[in-house]
């Protein structure tokens, strides 16, 4: 099933951070009043299907803020009507089982979440005045693949990625799926999954919404603490590390069409691979190994990862895939 969201937008999720996405502070207490009790977790995925795509779906309420700096936020946001239409072609091919508001308001920090009580999407003003401030000069070799990025596209672009991500987190909730691995890697794959889909076939690189996602990933792997400094907690988050989901996501990018993306994001491999192709018999078992660890500092994935991406993505797409066509659409579809 293509699951696609970007056709007409033309914009997609740029960028993620480790402060977002976390619980609600109500939620955590009843998480752990539940473990102390054992509660046990059952399943029943594809239960609460809606009857029909699109008759119950997102809404969109952007809050008032007398914070001035906010009110400029908001207005960014709301003005660039992508979250309204991202939100109802979702809407459009998911049989959600009830309506679900996506509020954006002002909450005293940085965050987003979903609510598992309210099932809710709330995303902070705050969380996008943050990418807003945090914007710099894109640099080294992340340059080449965006120079166009600014203030407004990055922060837009960001916002709407944490976006995806929590609705993931809904949509484990709502439908029950039956995921294994940490939710949070999960509903990362998810949202580079929506972005994916968007593509066209033989789209132009600069035209593709998935070329924007490596912004993403570059967001990510930006906010990553020396090791130095991790405090404790850090290393037992929910989240895996920043830097590690920053390469998830590049690796699902270029996973997702490895012809398109080989030179900004293989630049290394795609220089040693072509002079191989051309002189055989210049590079043999331990000497072709040799170059690609040679050239891969050029790459924004090493080598040895790059060349599984594929297969990563290929088993990724096929379980969103199924998880969406069994659980997440009527039955009589």
């Amino acid at each position: 099933m293509r699951l696609a969201c970007f056709g007409a937008v033309g914009m997609l999720a740029l960028a993620l951070n480790p402060a977002f996405a976390q619980a609600e502070p109500s939620e955590t207490n009843q998480d752990f009043m539940a473990l102390e009790a054992g509660v046990p977790l059952e399943l029943l995925p594809g239960e609460v299907v809606g009857d029909a795509l699109g008759q119950y779906r997102f809404t969109l309420e952007f809050a008032p803020t007398q914070n001035n700096e906010l009110a400029l936020i908001k207005n960014m946001l709301e003005r660039t009507g992508v979250f309204a239409s991202v939100l109802d072609e979702l809407s459009d091919q998911i049989a959600l089982p009830e309506t679900v508001p996506v509020i954006f308001q002002e909450c005293g920090e940085p965050n987003a979440y979903w609510s598992r009580n309210d099932h809710t999407v709330t995303m902070c003003y705050e969380l996008a005045a943050q990418f807003f401030d945090d914007y710099s000069t894109l640099d080294n070799k992340f340059a080449p693949i965006f120079p166009w990025a600014d203030h407004r596209q990055v922060t837009i672009g960001s916002t709407l990625f944490v976006l995806l991500h929590e609705i993931g987190h809904g949509m484990v909730t709502l439908f029950d799926l039956p995921i294994t691995g940490r939710e949070e890697d999960v509903v990362d794959q998810f949202a580079i999954f929506i972005v994916t889909n968007s593509d066209e076939e033989d789209q132009a690189l600069a035209e593709r919404p998935s070329r924007l996602a490596l912004l993403a990933a570059y967001g990510m792997m930006r906010t990553e603490l020396p090791m130095e400094r991790a405090p404790r907690h850090y290393w037992g988050d929910e989240h895996s590390l920043a830097q590690q989901r920053g390469m998830d996501m590049l690796c699902m990018v270029f996973g997702s069409d490895p012809d398109a993306y080989s030179l900004p994001v293989m630049p290394g491999f795609t220089m040693i691979a072509d002079y191989a192709a051309q002189n055989p018999d210049a590079f043999t078992g331990p000497a072709l190994v040799e170059a690609l660890n040679r050239a891969d500092d050029l790459n924004l994935i090493p080598w040895m990862r790059a060349r599984l991406c594929p297969m990563d993505y290929a088993k990724y797409e096929a379980s969103w895939d199924y998880l969406i066509e069994t659980f997440m659409t009527p039955k009589s579809n």
